[in-house]
């Protein structure tokens, strides 16, 4: 049987994973948009993957405190969120943006230590 924090984590990767997904899927749609080429067919499909996410992300808080759940749904998030755009759209993250990353981790780290 898996324990209530394994089933949090397991809502919660899944939650960042869709919510991730959608953001990235709306920054191509948004990209395409500027270019006149932006279908609302794309960004409806985008919007469904979000839901998927924050589905996953409520049912997540049958096991966890939201005060404690959301720093974790939020620093991941940025995690995977802000390491794609570098990748997948070449963004640049500033010194301040990359302090900011490290601070958020600490954060969870401080947050999750029991």
């Amino acid at each position: 049987m898996l324990t209530v924090f394994t089933r949090f984590y397991l809502f919660l990767a899944v939650a960042v994973l869709f919510e991730g997904t959608a953001d990235l899927l709306f920054r191509k749609w948004g990209i395409a948009r500027q270019a006149g080429t932006g279908s609302w067919m794309f960004f409806a499909f985008s919007l469904a993957v979000y839901v998927i996410g924050s589905v996953s992300w409520g049912l997540s808080l049958q096991y966890q405190a939201v005060s404690r759940g959301i720093i974790a749904f939020a620093v991941l998030n940025v995690l995977m969120v802000a390491a794609a755009g570098v990748w997948l759209f070449g963004e640049h993250l500033s010194t301040v943006n990359r302090i900011g990353i490290v601070l958020g981790t600490l954060s969870l780290v401080l947050v999750e230590w029991h």
